[in-house]
């Protein structure tokens, strides 16, 4: 299995890439922009030499028949330039000052930037200007910065960027640690803001050929995962382009939890990752494909490679759900081989695909042979639609319940013509360290429904000790149900009923009535009075509650 060796990136933003002069969010264009400031030849340069594009494209010949992570971009060293130090300086009769300085690799797709120190007081704004296609980026302020001191941008297109500071007053500090040189068509970073060209990857290969099979999200093959895609999203650490995508868990709550492989290390430098949301053509064989992006994560658990093979990221930001219309997809941690199932991803950073694959899986505990990467593994050996390539890696299994089941991690072959098998690491492996954070409260439930993100999560029911009396019972129901209410409101007597007709009246009817009230159902019938509760007491009955003024 290649594993190359990656870098990585993070931050918080919502930026749209639009067939025009673009900013990041409207009405905060770059202040050089809003006075008689420098032109850019005017501006102080950082001049980067480029590297062989030849001899990197050579070496990813190899790496990407794998399937792992798609190298797109080189990081060169700038040994942690000053910005301050470095930048041209501009007054502004308005107040404040502008820093700016010019960065240019010749011949470069795109460009992107990390930062090893990331300090901007109140009222600073960063851009990231392309001076070849006339976009920004930004304004990125304090609220941006993290722990880790550290910061990444997302990828500006063209061999020439500005970087631009606004500082109103006070000291700032921004070094920047490398300019990431990007020799590969990402995102169609060539052609913004026209991304409307013919040249762009489209959903059907023009004329057949080595990628023929392969399908956009939203051709008539996608149409039955067009809630489940929008979980999905392509992750860029600076060199490398992964696919992964965003969990439920049990207590619904619609936390940013992002899964992907481990092998793709971005768990190496996470507080600098970039995630591109809908970067998917709009109708089967389009070539529109626009994006937003988000920025920045959290590790919160990735499993030791080659041993496993899983990566959970908790995202930074806030309302993904309205910024970029996302969706949580659901998952099964059980051993029971897929009958069918299904890949949503980024091969070669084509536009969103799926691939489908109509028979049952392979459990490699029972042997995939020598070639295989172990035990823990489901093998496809063959999709009806769709294939796989570089870029691929970190997608998830989906079984014929289009729950999440497994993680690619690679396979054999590089197109439709040549394809042998891909294999996806478990979900069911690593179970006991995804554990906390996919199942919380410790439910032991075995499978979770996807959540579309579009209405307010289910509440979370009774899964916990709320009361802290060492059992979870009908008194933290009752306690759960009283917070719920402001601490005025509790089920009395007179709702005591065996709620899910299981023969007994416990626990599970108390969550019953709970998702029964969040659902449509009937509530509990009036009067609420306040009652006092028995927080030992196992079942529900009269007896629980103690007293009822």
């Amino acid at each position: 299995m290649f594993r190359p060796s990656i870098y990585v990136i993070a931050c918080t933003l919502v930026v749209t890439l639009v067939p025009a002069t673009s900013s990041a969010i409207d009405g905060a264009p770059p202040v050089s922009t809003r006075f008689a400031s420098l032109g850019v030849d005017a501006l102080i340069t950082l001049e980067l030499a480029a590297p062989d594009a030849g001899a990197l494209l050579l070496e990813d010949v190899v790496a990407d028949t794998t399937h792992g992570p798609r190298r797109v971009a080189q990081p060169l060293d700038v040994d942690d330039l000053n910005l301050g130090e470095r930048g041209t300086w501009e007054t502004v009769a308005s107040g404040g000052q502008v820093c700016r300085l010019a960065v240019f690799v010749p011949g470069a797709v795109f460009l992107s930037f990390k930062f090893s120190r990331f300090e901007l007081p109140p009222g600073a704004m960063l851009h990231f200007v392309s001076v070849d296609h006339a976009y920004t980026d930004g304004p990125y302020g304090p609220q941006h910065q993290r722990t880790t001191g550290r910061f990444g941008s997302p990828m500006v297109p063209g061999e020439r960027a500005v970087i631009e500071v606004f500082v109103p007053a006070g000291e700032f500090a921004l070094e920047l640690e490398s300019v990431s040189y990007g020799y590969r068509d990402a995102f169609g970073m060539s052609r913004v803001p026209l991304r409307r060209d013919p040249g762009m990857p489209s959903g059907i290969t023009p004329g057949g050929g080595p990628f023929a099979c392969q399908r956009d999200i939203n051709c008539p093959e996608g149409d039955s995962y067009q809630v489940e895609k929008r979980a999905v999203a392509e992750g860029y650490d600076g060199s490398f382009v992964c696919t992964g995508q965003l969990l439920n868990n049990t207590d619904n709550d619609g936390r940013y939890l992002y899964l992907t492989a481990t092998h793709c290390e971005f768990w190496l430098d996470p507080s600098t990752l970039a995630f591109y949301w809908n970067y998917e053509n709009s109708t089967c064989g389009a070539s529109d494909a626009p994006f937003t992006f988000s920025t920045g994560a959290v590790d919160l658990f990735h499993s030791t490679w080659p041993l496993g093979d899983v990566s959970l990221f908790e995202l930074d930001g806030t309302d993904l759900e309205g910024q970029y219309d996302v969706s949580y997809l659901g998952w099964d941690r059980g051993s029971a081989v897929p009958t069918s199932s299904a890949t949503i991803g980024f091969p070669a950073d084509k536009p969103k695909q799926i691939s489908i694959d109509d028979d049952s899986a392979i459990d490699c505990a029972g042997g995939c042979g020598v070639d295989s990467f172990g035990t823990e593994f489901w093998r496809i050996d063959d999709y009806e639609v769709g294939t796989t390539e570089g870029g691929s890696s970190g997608g998830a299994l989906l079984d014929q319940n289009h729950r999440v089941v497994g993680v690619l991690t690679g396979g054999v072959g590089s197109n439709c013509n040549n394809f042998e098998w891909d294999e996806f690491y478990k979900l069911s492996a690593e179970w006991s360290d995804l554990e906390p954070f996919l199942d919380p409260a410790g439910t032991g439930a075995m499978t979770v429904d996807l959540w579309d993100g579009s209405s307010t999560p289910p509440p979370t029911f009774v899964r916990a000790d709320v009361n802290d009396d060492g059992a979870v019972n009908i008194a933290d129901a009752v306690a759960s149900l009283s917070a719920l209410f402001d601490g005025t409101i509790v089920p009395n007597c007179d709702d005591a009923t065996d709620a899910n007709d299981d023969g007994a009246f416990d626990i599970a009817d108390a969550v019953h009535t709970l998702s029964n009230l969040f659902s449509g159902g009937p509530p509990p019938a009036a009067p609420f009075p306040t009652c006092g509760v028995d927080p030992t007491g196992d079942t529900l009955s009269c007896d629980a509650f103690t007293s009822c003024p």
